[in-house]
């Protein structure tokens, strides 16, 4: 239990880390279409002005099916340091790509689940077929693919061959390696400006590439007409990188907590835990308080003439046990909430075994909810964050990790009992400030909120909802979208 309000609180967070790894959409290498090969190059990664990794990138000529290809080997390295400890994730990807910059196959491997996670995908035809690869399990699917769809790894390549000129803007679609999914990107060519790179001044084009992910994320980069990439950056997440040589890019990360740098105090009454109800004051500079925050039974969002200011009204709602349906539920409105999925395997026998052995003969749908929330929070003894973001087989198996391995294993279980249950991604309070959190709703007749990481059987008013998406995907990266809209920017104001 020691560092109980740190460990337990740090799943959220160490998303904003693996999100850190996947958001180097638009920027992952020098113009491999118009440079000669092979070609390296490396950058060191800051979070928050700290250097926490490096990006490292490859490119060469190479025999794919009989063709002649460019190769990409890309590699992002970070480490978090806290406590004296660290916790690294690495995300790798090798790609090919003919010289019109077509896709033609791709291959990823990440270990934020504690575990290897591979993606492979073939081009063909106008789809992509990916196969995924984790915790023992494989899936694939198949996606109908736009037409000209090219990698969003090599966006300054289309750029450039476009053309670098000032006040220049089009779409793109871009088939992204961490989404492994279609992004729209609207480029725009800002302004030139001249830098100094190594006592040399070097001439550049300063580009925004907005992608229609997670709020609208923009990334901002500084490369020259040769297609050298000296700085990139991604404010939203206080992401920079900055071209470096080998030596320095392998130089040791500095030290930054996420937790302690992500969270946000509070102004007025500290709330107590098992707090009924909650009234606050927010305000996100330039941002939307109505596609912050989500608006449901629990939580009321006021927004005023400016989008940027609102109010929340936050109150837990008695439950009559007597009235919750019966288990399992079967209709097909929930059958998303249902569904095993890659990080959720509520089809896994360990899973199925242990949600029966828990429940019993219970079939009230909410009682069943209460003793898996117990259960849950009893027996992930060991509050840590050695993850970024783990499964529910690996956590039933580990009996570890903080409060996205709690919730993932929570939904699991009650998934297997036939019991709707999706992810919410937050903020609570919790000792001294407010946190980044990930808790588990269940439909009982009705949505209600639990947390099995604090041991609330109802998640008391301190817990603030974000409006992200609520089902896990195949990177998991969607579920980051309030963080990014609020990170360093929220604040918070009791007003009751």
């Amino acid at each position: 239990m020691k560092n109980f309000v740190f460990t337990t609180i740090g799943g959220a967070v160490m998303l904003l880390f693996v999100l850190f790894e996947g958001a180097v959409f638009a920027q992952e290498n020098k113009s491999i279409w118009m440079k000669d090969l092979p070609y390296e190059t490396y950058m060191n990664a800051t979070m928050m002005n700290v250097k926490v990794g490096y990006l490292h990138i490859r490119a060469d000529r190479t025999i794919y099916n009989g063709q002649k290809v460019i190769k990409v080997d890309s590699g992002m390295f970070t480490e978090l340091k806290r406590f004296g400890s660290s916790i690294k994730l690495s995300k790798t990807k090798m790609f090919y790509v003919d010289d019109d910059l077509t896709p033609l196959y791709f291959i990823s491997r990440s270990d934020e689940t504690g575990q290897e996670k591979i993606v492979e995908g073939t081009f063909k035809d106008g789809i992509v077929t990916m196969k995924t690869t984790l915790d023992g399990r494989i899936t694939e699917k198949q996606q109908k693919l736009p037409p000209d769809v090219v990698f969003a790894e090599i966006l300054e390549d289309v750029t450039i061959k476009k053309g670098l000129v000032v006040g220049k803007k089009f779409p793109i679609k871009a088939f992204s390696l961490d989404l492994f999914d279609i992004m729209n990107v609207d480029v725009n060519v800002i302004r030139k400006e001249n830098i100094t790179y190594r006592g040399q001044a070097k001439e550049v084009y300063v580009v925004d590439y907005k992608m229609d992910i997670m709020g609208g994320i923009v990334t901002r980069e500084w490369v020259s007409i040769d297609g050298e990439v000296y700085k990139m950056e991604t404010p939203s997440m206080g992401m920079v990188f900055i071209k470096v040589d080998k030596a320095e890019a392998l130089g040791d990360v500095g030290q930054l907590d996420l937790i302690l740098k992500t969270k946000i105090d509070i102004i007025g009454d500290k709330p107590n835990a098992g707090i009924e109800k909650l009234k606050l004051k927010v305000s996100i500079p330039d941002g939307d308080i109505s596609k912050t925050f989500v608006n449901n039974d629990r939580q009321k969002v006021i927004v005023g003439p400016n989008r940027g200011l609102g109010t929340l009204d936050i109150a837990i709602n008695d439950i009559n046990p007597d009235s919750a349906t019966k288990r399992p539920i079967t209709s097909p409105d929930f059958a998303s909430f249902l569904s095993p999925s890659m990080y959720v395997q509520s089809d896994d026998p360990d899973i199925i075994n242990k949600a029966n052995e828990i429940a019993g003969d219970e079939q009230n749908s909410w009682l069943a909810s209460v003793k898996i929330c117990k259960w849950v929070n009893k027996n992930i003894r060991d509050k840590n964050y050695k993850v970024g973001f783990g499964t529910a087989v690996q956590t039933l198996k580990d009996l570890s990790g903080d409060c996205s391995e709690h919730t993932v294993l929570f939904i699991g279980l009650a998934r297997a009992l036939g019991i709707p249950s999706r992810i919410c991604t937050g903020l609570v309070y919790h000792k001294d400030a407010f946190y980044y959190h990930f808790w588990p709703e269940v439909y009982i007749g009705r949505w209600i909120s639990m947390d099995p990481t604090l041991g609330q059987i109802q998640a008391d008013a301190s817990h603030i909802q974000f409006s992200s998406v609520q089902i896990e995907t195949e990177s998991n990266l969607e579920l980051g979208e309030g963080v990014v809209r609020t990170l360093n920017k929220l604040k918070i104001v009791r007003s009751e």
